[in-house]
């Protein structure tokens, strides 16, 4: 239990002289004592943390709600700090959203359960957006105007609301007049990173809760959450002491083409036909089988996909026969017989190598992975992450038609068509659709692209930064986040020294497939900025063909983990056993 005088704190008027926000006014403080809380945090909406449980748990509740004046809007931000005071760490964990959800839904409020089961206080922040699963209660003021306050609000207004207020705390009264983040530019970066690293509105209610600021602050998200971890340390490069950003939607304004892709070469290339999902589920596995072993293991994943991808031809197995394909039609029993098609090796082939120009010139961006589902609905049992494939179809009517990644035609239909009644995905010439992409670059990168590569700043304000990505993703093409790595390696030289990233094969969008979430990666970021001791692999469990758990590793990039020699793989259970059956190379 909470101690009475901790927990008697926990009312409004506590925190109603903590903060203020420059350039927003503050709506209302609440406070709310919670006690014996119990609650699971499963680990694949930790990413880089294992799974744990909150048992009769306390903490203070406080939300802020605030305005930007002129914007018609109101932001919140929700914030637990455990109690009693020896409950907590001395740290913060702040976490991400996912999709067009900024947070506070049900993916970071587990994040949330986690944090305060290890003693962080921590904290999410909705952007004034609610949880809406998609953006369409506020993507437009009106038809044809995009609401650009809530893109902005969503994009990186609301993280530097969160990083930039001014503290009324005795310390810090030399700046109570300067919006403090504004001040690293101009104070020698030690200083900058205390102050900007002590001013987050989480920092000053902890403050005003505990007395004492946290010791260490940590962000850690996926998808949308690791786009917004990125954004932290591009912007606001003091903020936080380290950052785990999973699967990050970096180039979001290109990234999206690629979801849509598939269904737009159904559409215009091959003039609405729409192949079953059982034939390119066979070209799928036909591709891992044959590149299976290119990593030394046979293990069901494709480590290797470049070398796949040039040496696999899907084109090879039309004609060939496909029994048991119950994706024809319902009622089917046990499925036709059917044979792999022209235009499913065209679709798959399309889906592998990515969007490109109409006349087939220019690569507009990357593809999937070889391996992964490209349907949602493949053979692999071990894939369990029920994500919706780019080239899904349904043929359960006896006609086959395409299924659309929604959050990627909501994307283009609100922010590039602008809510135009008159767009119809299905009826885009690829001119039109190559038109939209350009625009989407043009409109959408300087709001949520993440891509700037100069990440001197965080590395002078002391920051550290892991990222992942899981090779079998599905959402966003993995060689995204590989190439803004080594955008940064070549902007900053001695990027290794405060930047790792890791790639997975055989992990789906932040979660899901054969292969496990680097669990350990938070605690090795953890010992990196507070130890000094970076992170070199890190282990990770997979599920292999026969069902047993095999302990791995993941190197940093472009690094790969490969068998060391005679080691006896059989005997490997867990990622404690892989010390040295795994090298990196």
């Amino acid at each position: 239990m909470a101690t009475p005088s901790l927990l008697a704190a926990c009312v409004p008027s506590t925190f109603s002289s903590a903060l203020s926000v420059f350039g927003a006014t503050v709506l209302s403080i609440d406070a709310v004592a919670v006690t014996n809380f119990s609650s699971v945090a499963p680990g694949d909406f930790r990413f880089t943390q294992p799974g744990t449980q909150l048992i009769n748990g306390s903490f203070c509740n406080v939300t802020v709600a605030y305005k930007h004046p002129g914007q018609s809007d109101r932001v919140t931000v929700e914030t637990w700090l455990p109690a009693p005071e020896d409950a907590w760490n001395g740290r913060l964990q702040a976490v991400g959203g996912g999709g067009w959800i900024a947070g506070r839904f049900v993916l970071s409020y587990a994040a949330m359960v986690g944090a305060v089961a290890d003693g962080y206080a921590t904290v999410t922040t909705d952007a004034g957006l609610n949880a809406d699963d998609d953006p369409d209660p506020w993507a437009l003021v009106s038809p044809g105007n995009v609401n650009l306050y809530a893109l902005q609000n969503f994009g990186s207004v609301s993280l530097g609301d969160e990083v930039c207020p001014s503290l009324s705390y005795p310390s810090l009264s030399l700046f109570l007049s300067f919006p403090v983040c504004s001040l690293w530019r101009i104070i020698p970066p030690t200083l900058s990173s205390h102050i900007c690293g002590q001013a987050i509105i989480a920092k000053a209610l902890i403050v005003r809760f505990y007395g004492r600021p946290p010791a260490y602050s940590y962000w850690n998200g996926c998808s949308q959450g690791g786009r917004a971890g990125l954004m932290l340390a591009q912007r606001y490069p003091g903020a936080y002491d380290g950052i785990a950003a999973g699967s990050p939607a970096v180039y979001w304004a290109e990234s999206f083409p690629s979801g849509l892709w598939a269904q737009h070469y159904m559409n215009a290339v091959l003039g609405g036909v729409y192949p079953r999902g059982c034939e390119i589920d066979a070209i799928t596995a036909a591709a891992i089988k044959a590149c299976d072993g290119l990593d030394g293991v046979v293990d069901g994943i494709v480590a290797e996909v470049d070398a796949c991808l040039a040496s696999f031809n899907p084109f090879r197995l039309v004609g060939t026969v496909v029994a048991n394909c119950s994706s024809d039609k319902v009622g089917s029993g046990h499925g036709h017989t059917v044979v792999i098609s022209k235009a499913a090796a065209a679709v798959v082939n399309a889906t592998w190598h990515g969007p490109v120009s109409p006349d087939g010139t220019k690569q507009r961006w990357y593809g999937y992975s070889l391996g992964s589902d490209l349907t949602g609905g493949g053979t692999d049992t071990r894939t369990t992450g029920g994500q919706l494939g780019p080239a899904a179809t349904n043929c359960t009517s006896g006609t086959c038609v395409g299924v659309v990644n929604g959050p990627w035609l909501e994307d283009m239909r609100l922010f590039l068509a602008r809510g135009d009644p008159k767009f119809k995905f299905d009826k885009l010439t690829r001119a039109e659709f190559d038109s939209l992409i350009h625009s989407g670059v043009q409109r959408l990168s300087s709001l949520l692209s993440t891509g700037d590569a100069d990440l001197s700043e965080f590395r002078d304000a002391g920051g550290k930064l892991v990222t992942f990505h899981g090779l079998w993703d599905t959402s966003l093409p993995p060689k995204g986040t590989a190439q803004y790595y080594n955008a940064v390696a070549a902007a900053v030289p001695d990027a290794h020294t405060f930047y790792r990233h890791y790639e997975v094969p055989g992990l789906g969008h932040c979660f899901g497939g054969p292969s496990g979430q680097p669990s350990g990666l938070f605690a090795q970021l953890r010992a990196w900025v507070e130890n000094g001791t970076a992170p070199e692999s890190t282990p990770v469990n997979v599920t292999k063909l026969d069902g047993a758990v095999e302990g791995r590793i993941l190197c940093p990039y472009p690094q790969k983990a490969k068998p060391n020699g005679g080691a006896d793989l059989s005997r490997n259970k867990t990622a404690a056993g892989s010390k040295g059956r795994w090298i990196c190379v």
